[in-house]
């Protein structure tokens, strides 16, 4: 009979079994290529947070904190150095009529309170007008031009040239004080009583020229600019052409500055009665042919201080200008003026004219200037230079 000597085991050998199972399954796990170590490690590093990325966190806020803690200061100290600019001041002027410190004091804080209030709030005033600013400019509130019509007809019209709508496209229509959801040049009422509308055009651009702008609208009888912006119009070539049922015309305020051309801009307007230009700056102006060409019904016109000092072409000027009775061009400077033809052909009631200032030394072309004037019984040229 055999007798076992070993006895229990003790812990260190079970910890042995352990460790050495351990290695066993451990050499098993088929880890020859490193695959288990680095899913190890992976799993290490997601349950454990990234120290750095939380430091990192930790001290970006804390810088966040210091700047709006130094930016709060910093508004702090300007409101504090107004209060010592307006202290020191009142100060001296305190003390010198009163001499008493307690009351200088009582009154400086007051003083300091209500100022530090009164410029908080002209600075929340001028940021909300700012706002408001941009505001309106963003829903295009602000006007620069405005035009106001009338048209008289019972068919499809025009109150634009298709020429100029396509360059200076209105924001804004009305029509007898009702915004119109299309915007156009023309329209299509198909009345069968002959009817008045009033049209309001709105523009929020900067136009720089009136080129064709009402020209062929024949059924518009009534034109008021007197808020259309014309500072920075150069060109105005035939605005007014063929406006044959245009009776009214207001240009109070239009500023023609910086305008070169005017070549055929009342071309035909039949209708129209008077014209007072007193208010026109021509120093610009090289072009005047046919500006009055075919105002067969005006005869009243106002042109005192045209100054056509750069004009070179006056030719049909005041061409079918049958009512016109009398014209004032002493004020005329043709000096660089070299095509006069037709100049007041068919001014048939022309009684007078002044041409004592004439210059006709560049001019080459005189043919037909006064044909047509019946009714001209004295006319002194003695000035004229014919040799060109």
């Amino acid at each position: 009979m055999e007798i076992n000597h070993k006895g229990p085991k003790s812990n260190e050998s079970k910890e042995n079994e352990k460790t050495q199972e351990n290695v066993i399954a451990f050499n098993n796990s088929k880890i020859t290529n490193g695959e288990s170590i680095k899913k190890t490690l992976k799993l290490i590093d997601e349950k454990e947070p990234n120290l750095n990325q939380i430091k990192i966190k930790q001290e970006n806020k804390i810088k966040i904190r210091e700047h709006k803690k130094r930016t709060y200061i910093d508004k702090l100290h300007q409101i504090k150095e107004y209060n010592d600019i307006f202290s020191n001041k009142y100060e001296k002027f305190f003390l010198s009529n009163t001499g008493t410190k307690r009351i200088h004091s009582n009154f400086l804080f007051k003083f300091r309170m209500v100022f530090a209030s009164l410029k908080l709030y002209i600075i929340s005033i001028i940021n909300i007008s700012f706002l408001l600013g941009e505001y309106t400019h963003q829903k295009n509130f602000l006007k620069f031009s405005e035009v106001t019509l009338k048209v008289k007809s019972t068919r499809n019209f025009q109150i634009l040239s298709y020429y100029f709508f396509q360059q200076n496209k209105p924001y804004e229509i009305y029509i007898d004080n009702s915004p119109q959801d299309t915007i156009t040049y023309t329209y299509n009422f198909n009345n069968a009583v002959e009817h008045t509308y009033t049209f309001k055009i709105l523009w929020n651009i900067s136009i720089s020229s009136t080129k064709n702008m009402f020209q062929s609208c024949s059924q518009i009888i009534e034109i008021d600019l007197s808020k259309f912006d014309t500072s920075q119009i150069t060109n105005m070539y035939r605005t007014f052409y063929l406006c044959s049922s245009l009776t009214s015309l207001n240009l109070n305020n239009f500023n023609t500055s910086l305008v070169d051309d005017m070549e055929g801009m009342f071309y035909q307007c039949s209708l129209l009665k008077s014209l007072d230009l007193s208010n026109f700056v021509t120093s610009k102006v090289n072009k005047m042919n046919q500006m009055f060409y075919g105002c067969s019904t005006l005869d009243y016109l106002n042109i005192p201080n045209f100054d056509t000092s750069k004009v070179n072409d006056m030719s049909f000027m005041f061409s079918g200008c049958y009512i016109l009775s009398s014209l004032d061009l002493s004020n005329f400077d043709t000096s660089l003026v070299i095509d006069m033809r037709y100049m007041f052909n068919g001014c048939s009631k022309l009684n007078s004219i002044n041409l004592l200032n004439f210059n006709t030394s560049q001019v080459y072309n005189m043919s037909y200037m006064f044909y047509g004037c019946s009714l001209l019984s004295k006319l002194n040229l003695s000035n004229f230079d014919t040799k060109s």
